[in-house]
């Protein structure tokens, strides 16, 4: 049905520690585009975070809402780049792994 599916984790020690920035100890998610009629497309994100260290979990799920707003709001940016325009879509099939 031309759905899209991202999935994405956190993998620990790909990014060396930095001063200054506590990292996510483990996220856990995805973002699924399905297309719809009249040329829009639903969006559906789900997360699960685990700070660990010092970050109270409070904290981070009071910000929650922030993360999928500016990245549509960044992904709405980026499709209407004129480098954009003329791009076809590279997806001919499903992947078998999501049958």
């Amino acid at each position: 049905d031309g759905t899209v599916i991202i999935d994405f984790a956190s993998v620990e020690g790909v990014v060396p520690p930095q001063k200054n920035y506590e990292r996510v100890q483990n996220v856990k998610g995805c973002w699924c585009f399905t297309p719809l009629q009249e040329g829009k497309t639903r969006v559906e994100y789900e997360v699960m975070v685990d700070p660990g260290g010092k970050l109270p979990a409070w904290l981070v799920n009071r910000f929650a809402l922030d993360v999928p707003y500016n990245s549509i709001k960044s992904m709405h940016r980026v499709v209407r780049d004129s480098r954009y325009q003329q791009v076809r879509s590279w997806i001919r099939e499903v992947d078998p792994l999501y049958l």
